[in-house]
């Protein structure tokens, strides 16, 4: 076998275009990244829900008619079932139906017996059908419908990718030294779409709200050195130098720069506090601080609202008794009694 690098022996298999790209997805997950197809995805669901309103609505028919000719329906699916038409069509290998249901004729046409309720929805009229074929149908239906609400409820959990991610995949697909645009007809349009949103990644889920994303890439295009791992782990692709970096030192490194920040702006808000004079300016960058403490919780991070709501409020209290230790030491100013 040829090593990393080096041309194929002579009659060996060179992975190409899309073997490629699979070879790549499987090394580096966060570019596993593929469409949704949401729109076609809901017209599959609509569909079938119409299809079973309409069989519902059938049914409800079928049952009142029923009930005036047939009432132990209602009472008794034995009854129910009872009614069942027995299998007595019998198709030949042409295709045409012949009627019985003795094994000779069977033997003799090569055919083989089928059940009238067991016959493809699709080719049967719901408004013809009996009460029992209704719930036969209904229950097929309905098994594909919820199966498919599932689907898509767990498709719809799964993370869009990051714009770096998709822009390093699409990058990767017309390089020279990487996919060469072998992508050609409708296949184009696949990665074509700019909105993250339209695509499901299928690398596991790291935090990734506004304000992580922007430390990463930092990190990356300042310090590439410092997250590669081991050579051999750190190349994707041998031929277009594709690397990938160390997802953990990534994460570290945010981490550690997002508590640094965390933890100097606290200190940041009461230097400004105690370089004010007067209780009015204080209190007044007091509500500045805080309220830039709760939008910095909110827009950067994927905190919920309960914990935004207690750490703005401890960051106030922090802010609160600074002022309060301020005025009982006698750092601000007398208070001026209001003129007569």
């Amino acid at each position: 076998m040829a090593g990393p690098g080096l041309d194929p022996e002579p009659g060996e298999y060179r992975p190409k275009h899309y073997h490629v790209l699979a070879q790549v997805m499987a090394r580096e997950t966060n570019l596993a990244i593929f469409r949704r197809f949401e729109e076609l995805n809901y017209l599959r669901l609509m569909r079938l829900q119409a299809e079973i309103m309409e069989a519902k609505v059938a049914f409800e028919d079928r049952c009142t008619k029923d009930h005036m000719e047939n009432p132990t329906f209602s009472m008794s699916f034995r009854e129910l079932n009872l009614s069942r038409k027995p299998p007595v069509r019998l198709l030949h290998s042409d295709g045409q139906l012949d009627s019985g249901s003795g094994s000779g004729l069977r033997s003799q046409c090569h055919c083989q017996i089928q059940d009238q309720n067991d016959e493809p929805p699709s080719q049967s009229n719901v408004w013809q059908m009996s009460q029992l074929e209704l719930l036969g149908h209904i229950d097929r239906r309905l098994s594909e419908y919820n199966q498919l609400l599932i689907e898509l409820s767990q498709v719809r959990s799964i993370r869009k990718p990051e714009k770096s991610q998709l822009k390093a995949l699409k990058n990767w697909l017309i390089r020279d030294d990487g996919g060469k645009g072998f992508l050609n007809g409708s296949e184009m349009l696949v990665w074509a779409e700019s909105d993250v949103g339209e695509y499901a990644c299928l690398a596991t889920g790291t935090e990734t709200d506004v304000f992580t994303a922007l430390i990463r890439r930092i990190i990356v295009m300042v310090f590439p050195w410092f997250l590669r791992g081991r050579k051999a782990k750190a190349i994707i692709e041998q031929s277009s130098g594709l690397r990938r970096y160390d997802d953990d030192r990534v994460n570290a490194a945010s981490n550690i720069i997002s508590l640094v920040i965390s933890s100097v702006l606290p200190i940041l808000a009461i230097f400004v506090l105690n370089s004010r004079q007067s209780t009015t300016e204080r209190f007044g960058f007091t509500v500045l601080f805080t309220a830039l403490f709760a939008l910095a919780l909110g827009f950067f991070s994927s905190a919920k609202r309960a914990e935004i709501f207690a750490a703005t409020a401890t960051f106030a209290a922090v802010e609160v008794v600074f002022i309060g230790t301020a005025l009982g030491a006698g750092n601000a100013p007398p208070l001026t009694p209001p003129a007569a």
